[in-house]
């Protein structure tokens, strides 16, 4: 596996395997086999015509021995086939991987990183940034970050990043944020967009609006996200009210609509219309009282916090506990009395 992880070229590679691993290649772990091909795979030129007939081969003659080795290879099949964008195909062969890991219950993890690698691929290929986001995450929990070069971790933070702006489901950016991998934007030309995405996190409408003002050539730079200025406005107005929400006490959340006008940059005709939005993406659960303008909240999308948010419900935790120790005390001293009586 060193050698094949060596400068050799793709060519070089696939010659050696050709003159030389072939003669014993289904003596050895066929796992490891399959982990042999797929790298030499990867090392092939884009427009290689031999790409996929060399990892169709390897894969026939697998297919009957190891269905969590050939897995693997089907699954490089069909990257292939996303690169002759054969989309077709591409999604028929991940379709009969994803049933091939599921009927083995338990695989190796480079068998789940390679398939949501692939299938996320496929995902940003017809641009699907909700289905994108999930799945990419799901290929960083089986790849541990050492294994990802560097360049690669800055174009999946990224392409994470983008795709958590762009997604009209993904008001959680959480998970991501948290994620060594995010860490890779840090001091790079797209530090930009790690500072937008705190921004939404936060809720933070006027740093947002700052930071259109200071990043106005990159997000013009960048079609899917300037004409969809008006959708990512909102987006950030309905993390607003979800972090809103979240500072509340849990039994004090009626909001009246000067709070959320206050806290969004919304006039008070367009509250109601935002509420519904949030009410309707089932960010928060709730009722609107028309009469008395205003909101009561009786749950909140749950969230993964960043250190800012967990002190912030450490707080709530210590408020909570105080007024438990208060009820106590109360019950202690007024309870013995009407027992007495």
């Amino acid at each position: 596996m060193q050698l094949v992880k060596s400068d050799l070229s793709g060519s070089d590679l696939l010659d050696f395997y050709t003159n030389f691993i072939s003669s014993f290649e289904l003596k050895i772990n066929h796992l490891k086999l399959g982990k042999i091909v797929v790298e030499i795979s990867k090392r092939l030129p884009l427009n290689s015509s031999e790409g996929y007939p060399f990892v169709e081969k390897v894969f026939n003659a697998l297919s009957k021995q190891d269905r969590e080795a050939s897995c693997i290879l089907k699954i490089e099949m069909a990257m292939w086939k996303l690169k002759e964008s054969d989309l077709t195909a591409c999604k028929r062969l991940l379709g009969e991987a994803k049933e091939t890991i599921s009927t083995l219950g338990f695989v190796d993890n480079v068998v789940n990183a390679a398939y949501y690698k692939t299938y996320s691929n496929y995902l940003k290929h017809i641009d699907d940034p909700n289905e994108f986001y999930k799945n990419e995450l799901l290929y960083l929990a089986y790849t541990p970050i050492e294994e990802i070069p560097f360049i690669e971790q800055q174009s999946i933070a990224f392409d994470l990043g983008i795709a958590s702006l762009l997604g009209d489901s993904i008001y959680n950016f959480g998970e991501f944020l948290q994620h060594p991998v995010v860490e890779s934007l840090n001091g790079s030309k797209a530090e930009w967009l790690y500072k937008f995405l705190m921004a939404f996190n936060k809720g933070d409408i006027r740093g947002y609006e700052q930071l259109l003002v200071h990043f106005a050539s990159e997000i013009e730079s960048r079609p899917a996200l300037n004409e969809k200025r008006d959708f990512l406005y909102e987006k950030v107005q309905l993390m607003c009210l979800m972090e809103l929400v979240f500072s509340k006490p849990a039994d004090d959340r009626n909001i009246s609509f000067e709070e959320v006008s206050a806290i969004t940059g919304k006039s008070l005709d367009e509250v109601e219309p935002l509420l519904l939005k949030a009410l309707a993406y089932n960010l928060i659960r709730g009722v609107i009282d028309g009469v008395k303008n205003s909101i009561h909240v009786s749950w909140a999308q749950p969230r993964v916090l960043d250190r800012e948010q967990i002190s912030v419900l450490s707080n709530k935790l210590s408020v909570w506990l105080g007024k438990v120790d208060e009820t106590l005390s109360f019950l202690e001293k007024h309870g013995s009395e009407e027992i007495v009586k």
